[in-house]
């Protein structure tokens, strides 16, 4: 080799090892931001991140007149399916205010555990639960119910009655006690 090839070569060389420093920063940055999105997210308890949301206040009004908000604040892991305010629109006109009559706050505790799975479940865990179970996955929650999932096209949806599912519209809610998962509908024990 010519000392003009060698040149060639040592700038090349050089070049190549530049270009694995600068994308090894750029991964590094990359995974340090993912890193810090998800520690500043876990920060916040489920409770609390219900309350900065504008879209759970009759959720989270249910969950305190009950006092279910005390145990998924505590320091277990859960897993929590929220809907919306839009969600509890679509109830027949004064099912809200019938729940929150004394006389009715079992049935309303039901109601709201049923929406609460024990544990950190996310999309990762359904995904393979629904594929070993080869299509559909079930999750016992608070209330003992049963909860089945499964996945169309990438949408997650929960089975309900006569065929419909329930939409999980923006799933994998990150805290620091576990996952929420924003649904578009109340769900009722069957």
């Amino acid at each position: 080799m010519n000392t003009s090839e060698r040149l060639k070569y040592r700038i090349l060389l050089f070049l190549f090892g530049f270009s694995v420093i600068i994308n090894a920063q750029e991964t590094f940055e990359i995974e340090t931001a993912t890193t810090q999105d998800l520690l500043t997210h876990s920060q916040v308890d489920i409770v609390s991140f219900l309350s900065t949301s504008k879209e759970h206040s009759t959720f989270l009004k249910l969950l305190k007149a009950t006092g279910v908000d005390e145990k998924i604040s505590s320091g277990t892991s859960f897993t929590l399916f929220a809907p919306t305010n839009a969600g509890f629109e679509k109830l027949p006109k004064g099912t809200v205010e019938n729940l929150l009559l004394p006389e009715n706050k079992y049935k309303l505790i039901n109601i709201l555990q049923y929406h609460i799975i024990a544990g950190n479940i996310n999309t990762t865990v359904m995904s393979k639960k629904i594929k070993r179970s080869r299509g559909k996955a079930q999750f016992k929650t608070e209330s003992g119910g049963v909860i089945t999932i499964f996945n169309k096209h990438g949408i997650f949806t929960i089975e309900a009655e006569k065929g419909k599912g329930i939409l999980i519209e923006n799933p994998d809610k990150l805290q620091s006690n576990g996952f929420v998962h924003i649904v578009d509908t109340v769900l009722i024990p069957r």
